[in-house]
C-alpha cells in the first residue's frame, strides 16, 4: 500500500509539473507575441488614419514603409515561436494579392524551407518511444537531414529492413500543447481588435486540431489513395501509408523520389535566366508582366505554346551541342573547348494547374474528402513524371 501511495504521488507531481511547465510556456508564449503583435498592430492603425484623404501613392508609400520597418520584427517572431504562428503564415504566403511584398519575400519560405528543430539522433530516439520498438529492429538506417520540416514535425528519408524506401514523419514534441495556447491567444488577439475575423479562425481551430493525431492522416491518405490512383494514377500519385508504423507521433509512408514543383520550376527557369543574361529575379518580373497576357489564353492554347517552346529549345540545344561536339574533336583540341549546353524544358504550368484543379475537384465532388490545406510545397515532381501530393493532414469531408 505504501508503494501504491508513493507511485501515486510521484505520477501526480510529475504530471502537475509537465501541467505547469505547458503552462507557464503558454504565458511565455503569449507574452511574447503580445509584446510585437500589440505596438506593431497600433502603429498600422494609427497610419490608417493619418493616410485617409492621401492619394493612392502617397497612401502606398506610408505603408510600405511600415512593412520595410515591421516585416523583419514579425520574421523573426514567427521563426522564434513557431508553432501555430508558423502556420498562419505559410497560409498566408499562398495569397499573393493580400499579403505585401515585403512581407511575402520571407513568409513563401515557410512553404518548404523551415529550419528543423530536431536532430537525427533525436528522431531516432523518438520513433522507437512512439513504435515501442527498437529502431533497428525496423529500419536499416535513418538520414540524420530532414527532407522538409513544418511548423508540426518534420520528415526524414528512411530504409526499411525489407528493403523500402519511406518518408517518416515525425510530431515536435508539446507541439499540440503549443498550438494550442497559440490559438487562444491568436484569438483573443481577433476578437479584440478583429472580430470579423472571429469566424475564419474558429474555423482555422478546428481544421488544426485534426492535425496532432498522424493515424487520422494514414487513414485519410488510404481513402484519397482509394479513390484518385485508379483514375489519375498515370498522372499523380498519393503516398501509401504503411499502417502498422503509424501512431499518434509518427507516420511512415512511401517516399516520393523527386523535387518539389516549386524547386523545379525556378530550376528550369534559372537555366532559362542564364541562357538569355538574365539573372532570375529580372526573368521572374517579366514573367509577372506576362501573367495578364497568358490568363488571356486558353489552355489549350497556352499548352501549344510550352509545346513549341520546347521543341525550339531542343532544336537550338541539338544544333549547338553537334558544332560544339565538331569543335571539341577538331580545332578546339588546339585551344579552349566549347561548353556542352544543358536542356532546357519548360514545365507546363498551364497542364499542371488543370490537372491540379481536375484532381482536386474530383476529390471533393466524388471522394467527398479532399485536401483543406493545400499549398505548393506539398506538390512533388517525381522522377516519373507524375505530381505527388503530400500532406493529408488536414482534410475536409463532406456528406454526399
Amino acid at each position: 500500500f505504501a508503494l501504491k501511495v508513493v507511485g501515486a504521488t510521484l505520477l501526480g507531481g510529475a504530471a502537475a509539473g509537465t501541467a505547469q511547465y505547458q503552462l507557464d510556456e503558454g504565458i511565455q508564449r503569449s507574452a511574447e507575441f503580445w509584446r510585437v503583435a500589440l505596438p506593431t498592430y497600433l502603429h498600422y492603425r494609427i497610419v490608417e488614419y493619418q493616410v485617409k484623404g492621401l492619394t493612392d501613392n502617397e497612401q502606398t508609400k506610408a505603408y510600405s514603409k511600415l512593412h520595410q520597418r515591421y516585416s523583419p520584427e514579425i520574421e523573426k517572431l514567427v521563426y522564434y515561436l513557431r508553432g501555430f504562428y508558423l502556420k498562419l503564415i505559410q497560409i498566408g504566403s499562398t495569397r499573393d494579392e493580400f499579403v505585401p511584398e515585403e512581407y511575402m519575400k520571407w513568409a513563401k519560405k515557410t512553404q518548404d524551407d523551415v529550419p528543423p528543430e530536431l536532430t537525427g539522433p533525436q528522431v531516432r530516439e523518438l520513433v522507437e518511444k512512439s513504435l515501442g520498438r527498437r529502431f533497428h529492429s525496423v529500419f536499416r538506417f535513418l538520414e540524420d537531414d530532414p527532407i522538409g520540416a513544418a511548423s508540426i514535425g518534420q520528415v526524414h528519408r528512411a530504409q526499411l529492413l525489407d528493403g523500402r524506401t519511406v518518408a517518416v514523419k515525425v510530431q515536435y514534441p508539446h507541439i499540440e500543447q503549443k498550438f494550442r495556447a497559440d490559438m487562444k491567444t491568436m484569438m483573443r488577439f481577433v476578437k479584440m481588435f478583429q472580430p470579423h475575423q472571429t469566424g475564419f479562425m474558429e474555423e482555422v481551430e478546428r481544421q488544426f486540431v485534426t492535425e496532432f493525431d498522424y493515424r487520422g492522416e494514414a487513414k485519410n491518405l488510404n481513402t484519397i489513395r482509394a479513390f484518385v490512383m485508379p483514375k489519375y494514377g498515370s498522372k499523380v500519385v498519393v503516398p501509401q501509408p504503411i499502417m502498422d508504423l503509424c501512431t499518434k507521433q509518427v507516420l511512415v509512408m512511401e517516399y516520393l523520389e523527386g523535387e518539389r514543383l516549386v524547386d523545379s520550376i525556378k530550376g528550369q527557369y534559372s537555366k532559362l535566366a542564364a541562357r538569355l543574361g538574365k539573372t532570375l529575379e529580372e526573368l521572374e518580373e517579366e514573367q509577372k508582366n506576362d501573367v495578364k497576357e497568358k490568363a488571356k489564353m486558353s489552355l489549350e492554347s497556352s499548352h501549344r505554346y510550352t509545346r513549341m517552346l520546347n521543341i525550339y529549345f531542343a532544336v537550338v540545344d541539338a544544333v549547338y551541342n553537334s558544332l560544339a561536339w565538331i569543335m571539341n574533336m577538331t580545332i578546339a583540341r588546339l585551344g579552349t573547348r566549347w561548353e556542352y549546353r544543358d536542356p532546357i524544358k519548360l514545365i507546363d504550368l498551364a497542364y499542371i494547374l488543370k490537372l491540379l484543379l481536375d484532381v482536386h475537384g474530383f476529390q471533393a465532388i466524388t471522394c467527398g474528402s479532399f485536401n483543406g490545406d493545400p499549398h505548393p510545397g506539398n506538390i512533388i515532381m517525381c522522377k516519373d513524371g507524375r505530381l505527388g501530393l503530400l500532406d493529408y493532414g488536414q482534410v475536409k469531408h463532406m456528406d454526399l
